[in-house]
C-alpha cells in the first residue's frame, strides 16, 4: 500500500524563531538609537557600568581592608604597594575608593529609584485629578522646595537619627519635590490631547487612562529627571558624609574620606585629597551628561536633527 506524501508545510506553519514582543523590539531599538547618536551618552554609560561592576566585586578588586591600619606607612604617598598612598592612619586608599563606590551608589540609586518614584506616582494623580487635591499638593511642595536641600537632609536626619537607611530617606525626600513638578507638568500637557479625552468620553476608568494612556508618556522625562537626580544624590551624601552627618564611621565613603583628612591636617597630603575628589566629580559629571543626553535625544525636534 503506498503511503501518501507528505505536503510541505505552508510558510506560515513553518517553525519560526521567537521574536522579543513588540514593546521590547521598540525598547531595544530606541536603545540603539540612542547610543549611535550620543557618543557622550555612551562613554557615560560605559563609566557608570563599569562603576557599578567595582561595587559589585568590591571584595575581589580591593588589594586590602579599607579598615585595616598598617602603622608601618602612615600617610604615604602613592607607590607599587600602595597605588593611591594610605591616609594618616596607614589604611589603603585604593581600598578605601573601591569601597565607597559600593556605599555611595548603594545611597544614591537606592534614594533616587525612592524619591523619583514617589514623585513620578504623585505627579500623575496630581496633574491628572487637578483640583483641590492638586492645590494642596503643590502648597506642600512649595513648603518643601522653600528648604536648602542639604539643610532639609540635616533636619531630616537630626529627626530620624544617623544610620544608612536614614541617609537614604533624607535624600530620597529631597529628590520628589522635582519629579513631581515635572511629571505634573507633562501630565497636564497630555491630558488635553484627543486620544486621552476619546478614552474619557469612552468610560474608560481614571485608572485605565492613567496607566495606558498618560504614564507611558512621563517615562521618557522621568528618565531625565533620574539621570539628573543620580549625580545630585552623589553630591548630597558626599556632603552629608563630609560635614560628618551621613553614613557613619567607620564605613568608607568618598565624602567621608574628605572630611576626615580634612579635620585632621590643615594642608592634607594631596593624594588624601585629590583620588576622592576625583571619584566623586567623574560620577557627578558622567550623570549630569547622561541626562544631557537623553534629554536631547528624547526631544522631538533634536531627534529630528539626528535623523
Amino acid at each position: 500500500m503506498a503511503v501518501p506524501k507528505q505536503r510541505p508545510l505552508p510558510l506560515q506553519a513553518r517553525a519560526q524563531p521567537r521574536r522579543p514582543p513588540r514593546a521590547a523590539r521598540g525598547g531595544l531599538t530606541q536603545a540603539r538609537r540612542f547610543l549611535r547618536s550620543s557618543l557622550v551618552g555612551t562613554l557615560s554609560i560605559v563609566f557608570l557600568a563599569g562603576l557599578i561592576g567595582v561595587a559589585l566585586f568590591t571584595e575581589q578588586l580591593a588589594p586590602y581592608d579599607p579598615l585595616e591600619a598598617d602603622y608601618a606607612s602612615l600617610g604615604a604617598p602613592p607607590s607599587a604597594a600602595h597605588p593611591l598612598g594610605t591616609d594618616t592612619l596607614g589604611r589603603d586608599v585604593l581600598s578605601r575608593v573601591i569601597h565607597g563606590a559600593r556605599v555611595t551608589l548603594l545611597v544614591a540609586l537606592t534614594s533616587v529609584v525612592l524619591g523619583d518614584g514617589l514623585g513620578f506616582l504623585w505627579g500623575l494623580v496630581s496633574g491628572y485629578v487637578g483640583g483641590r487635591f492638586d492645590a494642596i499638593s503643590q502648597r506642600l511642595l512649595e513648603v518643601f522646595m522653600s528648604f536648602p536641600t542639604l539643610i532639609l537632609a540635616m533636619l531630616l536626619l537630626i529627626g530620624l537619627g544617623s544610620g544608612l537607611q536614614t541617609v537614604i530617606i533624607a535624600i530620597a525626600v529631597t529628590r520628589v519635590p522635582l519629579a513631581t513638578r515635572v511629571i505634573r507638568a507633562v501630565v497636564l500637557s497630555i491630558k488635553e490631547l484627543a486620544y486621552v479625552e476619546a478614552a474619557q468620553s469612552l468610560g474608560a476608568r481614571p485608572w485605565r487612562v492613567i496607566a495606558r494612556h498618560v504614564a507611558p508618556q512621563c517615562v521618557g522625562p522621568l528618565l531625565v529627571i533620574a539621570s539628573f537626580n543620580l549625580g545630585s544624590a552623589v553630591f548630597a551624601e558626599a556632603a552629608l558624609s563630609f560635614l560628618g552627618v551621613g553614613v557613619p564611621p567607620p564605613t568608607p565613603t568618598w565624602g567621608s574620606m574628605l572630611g576626615g583628612v580634612l579635620a585632621d591636617a590643615f594642608k592634607p597630603p594631596w593624594w588624601l585629597v585629590i583620588f576622592p575628589g576625583l571619584a566623586i566629580t567623574a560620577t557627578i559629571m558622567a550623570a549630569n551628561l547622561l541626562g544631557d543626553a537623553l534629554r536631547d535625544f528624547l526631544d522631538p525636534r533634536m531627534k529630528q536633527q539626528v535623523e
